[in-house]
Parts: structure tokens; C-alpha cells; sequence
């Protein structure tokens, strides 16, 4: 005779406990197996794609004729695409002129437009990257830091050139 002996409901308990956790132990497994790489696979070589774009109607020639007059037309010009209204210069071009002691930071100005047009700062103390069509060597200004023509929206005294007054000490004695 045994010793204890199991009642109708310890033994569906215990089955369904054995039943939980096969079920558990299949379902990692497969898991596990799914990032297994397979022992026969090969590697599968891409050759490349020879196709490229030519319109309907032209031949491949005058397509390629078409793109470089037009990457001519391009060479050296801006044409704002990116949406920015700034010609940019590369970090190297930048580091240089820092070394140089040619360039400050280029920081963002505060109310930059309402300082030009009340005549407290020239158009060359705002960062080139907040100028309309600025340009990094100031060649969208005049020598002396001015526009030559006032953008849109930019009127005041100290636009197209200094602002009135001037002379004689601290501008004391200015012209009347």
C-alpha cells in the first residue's frame, strides 16, 4: 500500500499545472528558435541595379546631355531649395576664420529687426544666418556695413546707412 495517496482533486491540479507548463516551455523554445540563424542558409549576394531614370520620348544621350547643362547652370549658385534664406559655409571654413580672429561666434540676436530699425545696431552686427540673404564674407552688404537697398519690412534710420546727426564730439555738434 502507498503512503498518501492523491484525491480526484490534487490530480487534475497537478495535471493542469504539467499541462501549463509544457505548453510554456513549447512557446520559449519556438521563440528561441525564431532568432536562430539556419546552419544551411547561404548568403545571398545583390548585384547592382543598372537602371537608371531617362524621361519618355529622349534617348539616354539627350538625357544626359539635359542634366549637365543644367548641373552647369547650378555650379556656384545658391538657389535657396532648403527653404533657408542664408548662404551657409562649412565648419572648416568657420574653425579657420575663428583661428584667424576673423570671425566672432555666431550667436542669434534678440529683437534684431526692432534694434536695426530703431537705429542701435547696422545691418553687419546681425549674424549673417538672420539677414536676409545674408551671406558669410558680408557680401550682401555694402563695405560699410549697410544695405544698399532696405529688404522688406526693414525701414529705420540705421538700414542703408548711419543714422543722422554725427560730427563734432559723441555726435554733439551734428548737422542741423
Amino acid at each position: 500500500r502507498l503512503p498518501y495517496t492523491f484525491k480526484h482533486r490534487e490530480l487534475s491540479d497537478l495535471l493542469a499545472t504539467m499541462a501549463m507548463r509544457l505548453v510554456c516551455l513549447v512557446l520559449l523554445f519556438s521563440t528561441a528558435m525564431a532568432f536562430v540563424a539556419k546552419g544551411n542558409a547561404s548568403p545571398t549576394r545583390v548585384s547592382a541595379l543598372n537602371m537608371g531614370y531617362v524621361p519618355d520620348g529622349i534617348s539616354k544621350e539627350q538625357w544626359e546631355k539635359i542634366k549637365q547643362k543644367e548641373s552647369a547652370k547650378k555650379i556656384g549658385k545658391f538657389d535657396g531649395l532648403s527653404g533657408a534664406k542664408f548662404r551657409s559655409r562649412s565648419m572648416e571654413d568657420y574653425q579657420k576664420g575663428r583661428e584667424a580672429g576673423k570671425l566672432k561666434p555666431n550667436m542669434p540676436m534678440e529683437f534684431a529687426l526692432q534694434k536695426l530699425n530703431s537705429g542701435q545696431i547696422k545691418p553687419i552686427d546681425i549674424p549673417y544666418m538672420q539677414r536676409p540673404n545674408g551671406k558669410p564674407d558680408n557680401s550682401d552688404l555694402q563695405p560699410n556695413g549697410y544695405w544698399k537697398v532696405a529688404p522688406k519690412g526693414m525701414s529705420g534710420p540705421g538700414v542703408t546707412g548711419p543714422v543722422g546727426g554725427g560730427g563734432g564730439l559723441f555726435g554733439m555738434f551734428g548737422k542741423k
